[in-house]
């Protein structure tokens, strides 16, 4: 009898603790979590660090990253004008290079000249120097074998890395003093912050042309921050992440002229076993910019956890970047299936 009080009152105890650590059990993921590929790259030179590639980056065209850098050695018995220079990084050959630079030499003899001239080629060099200095992120963009740089001050820079020319166009006086540039599929686009107007760059005139008003308050935040938009070469779409609360999220998706909204996604929070931090979804996190690749679209939330979401089967993967500890300060540009990021001042590749 008692052997038997005891038995029961041992399984009484042995049920209690079952369930009892059932209820202590992690959460079953909502997601699925893989890997991906990150290299650093190692060979950056002396002169430049990761955090000048994050605050001076210009553009991505084709394979290569550009970047202006402030130089104070001399390049061929000659010294920059203003010190600034624009670095080449090309992803392919692994190559660093000086591609553009004004030379102190010629102004200085453009200003002794005689020929008047010489005295306004002169100054349009300067100006153009003034121009890149006054470039900020937000402000540049590459397309269709370009790049292009505003100056907020009605100027427009026009790059060919083939030439490895720049020209100047003073066109943008319509834009107002607070513009923000980027482009994709479409071409290059100028978001007005004075007006709250899209406008379109017409290539071959060198002109703005006005294409939409913009309404939508979520796309208003999205465009007025320049670490928001990131070239996006084979997508035509602006998608922008909306937190409407710390546990409800989506991502709304406009069309051209991009006062349309052509779907909005509804967003499954990111949690897995327990992990469940919301402050990555700060409008004001450099991470928060969307980008695109094989059709996925793509977030960064902070220390090398990426979001992935395919919209034709609403999939959903959290992306593990690396082994080591990485804080991604800025995505700067997709080049195939391949993100190039500032990761703790570093630069990084990324294989999704």
């Amino acid at each position: 009898m008692k052997q038997s009080i005891y038995c029961t009152k041992l399984l009484f105890i042995i049920a209690i603790i079952m369930f009892t650590s059932c209820e202590e059990d992690p959460v079953v993921p909502i997601v699925n979590c893989r890997n991906a590929n990150l290299q650093i790259i190692n060979n950056i030179p002396d002169n430049i660090t990761g955090y000048d590639i994050r605050d001076r980056f210009l553009f991505c065209i084709d394979e290569c990253l550009y970047m202006k850098i402030e130089y104070y050695e001399n390049i061929n018995n000659d010294r920059p004008w203003d010190n600034q220079v624009i670095y080449e990084y090309n992803t392919i050959t692994n190559k660093w290079t000086i591609v553009w630079y004004i030379s102190s030499i010629e102004v200085e003899q453009l200003q002794k000249g005689e020929n008047p001239d010489d005295w306004e080629k002169a100054q349009k060099l300067m100006e153009m120097s003034e121009s890149l200095h006054r470039s900020q992120c937000g402000n540049c963009c590459g397309y269709n074998g370009k790049g292009y740089i505003y100056d907020n001050n009605g100027r427009m820079l026009e790059f060919n890395p083939l030439t490895k020319e720049m020209t100047s166009h003073n066109n943008a006086d319509q834009l107002g003093y607070d513009v923000r540039l980027f482009s994709n599929a479409k071409g290059v686009f100028g978001y007005s912050k004075s007006y709250n107007i899209l406008f379109q760059y017409a290539l071959e005139e060198h002109q703005w042309k006005e294409i939409s008003s913009i309404y939508e308050d979520e796309l208003i935040r999205f465009l007025s921050d320049g670490y928001q938009t990131i070239d996006n070469p084979n997508d035509d779409k602006i998608h922008v992440w909306t937190n409407y609360s710390n546990t409800d999220y989506s991502i709304t998706s406009y069309v051209y002229p991009y006062d349309i909204i052509e779907n909005r996604y509804n967003i499954i929070p990111p949690h897995d076993y327990g992990w469940n931090n919301y402050s990555y979804y700060s409008y004001n996190d450099y991470t928060a910019a969307l980008f695109t690749i094989n059709g996925k679209l793509y977030k960064g939330l902070g220390d090398q956890i990426f979001y992935e979401y395919n919209p034709i089967d609403q999939s959903i993967n959290l992306i593990v970047a690396g082994t080591e500890q990485y804080h991604f300060d800025l995505p700067l540009a997709v080049i195939g299936n391949k993100l190039y990021s500032i990761a703790s001042d570093q630069l990084v590749s990324i294989e999704f």
